[in-house]
């Protein structure tokens, strides 16, 4: 195929470009032009989605010795057509059966009469276009209906069920398929039904979450109180407050974990105030540790000290107690909810810091 701009007709390429167009169902689409005749129809089939047992027929009407008639090829006739084939008209075959068009009548008709005299009827050519082409067009809409659905119901009194058809059966014919091609009103209703009862399930689940944080709290609460008290005597109110909420958060996690070499401390760092909860094992060191919280609090933690803290009942203070980096867990008997602090190497020691036994 030459190809020339119509906008601008010195655009045009002097070689032949492998391309053909292809029309199904009033659109028309590139292809490439292959060389057999059975990869042009898998790649008819292809760009039109197409199924695989789909039967086509191909067409040609935009040469010169079609004269503007539809005329079909086959795999014989496509080699030799292929260098002069541009426009290519597809047909879609229904339950394997390829229809047929009606014949086309002769541009014009002699008869000879019983004088030899001879009569010649000419028929014009743009109504005979007309009606194949509206013909074609309805009878590629049924087959498309009828491949998708096997409703014969709808085909009743045509050519599909047999027996002559009214006006009416196919007006209603007609109107089934307009339906089924075109279902313009069932997705706007589906996004209405989706948009009311959408925010209504939300509120049902907020209302189930509220009671049972409400019922969360009781169970843990005590519990919590208990095991402060069995660690040390009563601290004073500041200290109290944060020490019951460590505990309830051990709590909880000797609930969920009955391993006694897991623990949960409360790690603080001193010169900003930021605390963090640290899942760890008995056999882990100080070390880790303190690289943990340098990756979690976003700290140099080089040359820093880690102190556990003991309650002192005598002073109602903390006694602060540094632990080596090499040491475990383990070694300075430490327990679920534990508190330690950490001080960077620029912060100095207090009259409270101690080495460790």
């Amino acid at each position: 195929m030459r190809l020339t701009s119509t906008i601008n007709p010195s655009t045009r390429l002097e070689e032949d470009v492998p391309v053909l167009v292809v029309a199904l169902d009033g659109k028309r689409k590139f292809v490439s032009r292959p060389k057999t005749y059975k990869d042009l129809q898998r790649l008819i089939r292809l760009r039109f989605a197409l199924p695989e047992q789909a039967v086509l027929a191909l067409h040609v009407s935009t040469l010169d010795v079609c004269a503007g008639n539809d005329v079909e090829f086959t795999e014989e006739e496509y080699p030799l057509l292929a260098p002069v084939l541009d426009v290519i008209s597809v047909s879609v075959a229904v339950d394997g059966s390829i229809p047929t068009p009606d014949a086309t009548p002769p541009l014009s008709e002699e008869e000879e009469d019983g004088a030899g005299n001879v009569t010649v009827h000419q028929e014009p050519e743009a109504e005979q276009n007309d009606e194949e082409d509206n013909a074609e067009v309805a009878e590629m809409i049924i087959n498309r209906v009828k491949q998708e659905s096997d409703d014969e119901e709808v085909f009743a009194g045509s050519r599909f069920g047999g027996g002559s058809d009214t006006e009416e059966e196919r007006a209603e014919a007609r109107r089934r398929v307009g339906e089924a091609l075109f279902p313009e009103e069932k997705p706007v209703h589906v996004k209405k039904e989706k948009a009311e009862t959408k925010p209504l399930r939300l509120q049902e689940r907020s209302a189930k979450k509220a009671p049972k944080v409400e019922e969360e709290v009781p169970v843990v609460t005590p519990k919590a109180r208990s095991h402060k008290t069995h660690r040390s005597a009563s601290p004073t109110k500041s200290h109290g407050a944060n020490l019951t909420r460590v505990d309830t958060t051990a709590s909880e996690r000797s609930e969920t974990n009955n391993d006694p070499d897991r623990f949960k401390l409360k790690i603080t760092l001193s010169i900003a105030g930021r605390d963090r909860d640290c899942n760890t094992r008995a056999g882990h060191k100080i070390g880790k540790i303190l690289d943990k919280v340098a990756e979690n609090l976003d700290v140099n933690t080089k040359g820093a000290r880690i102190y556990r803290l003991e309650y002192d009942s005598e002073q109602e203070n903390y006694r602060k107690i540094q632990c080596g980096r090499d040491q475990t867990l383990r070694e300075i008997r430490a327990w679920d909810g534990m508190r330690f602090e950490i001080k960077l190497y620029d912060e100095p020691d207090s009259e409270d810091d101690e080495e460790e036994d």
